[in-house]
């Protein structure tokens, strides 16, 4: 059996930040994640850093997106594309709908 996941961190100067959180799909028809991580940095101090996403199978990068963490609200939903990596021509792009919760604001 397949094992979707979702992996994401932040860097800064192509050097990553903190820690990388990744979980695993939940089992449904439809691949959806539910969690709550820290990515084990203090936000305040790294707002010019660069939240990277990654859809993945197994170890197989599906899609992948990076956004700069001072384009995304905090305590808001946010949704983003990710466009797929799988060389498939017409595949359509995943989203991932998160929110960034910083524990100091």
């Amino acid at each position: 059996a397949s094992s979707f996941s979702v992996a994401a961190w932040a860097a800064k100067d192509d050097v990553q930040l903190g820690e990388v959180a990744e979980w695993p799909a939940r089992r449904s028809k439809v691949a959806s994640w539910f969690t709550a991580q820290s990515l084990g940095f203090v936000l305040a101090d790294q707002l010019d850093a660069t939240l990277h996403v990654q859809l993945k199978e197994g170890s197989r990068v599906l899609g992948e997106t990076t956004t700069p963490l001072k384009d995304l609200d905090l305590h808001q939903t946010v949704t983003i594309a990710v466009p797929s990596q799988t060389g498939v021509e017409g595949a359509k792009p995943s989203s991932v709908t998160f929110q960034i919760l910083d524990s100091k604001a």
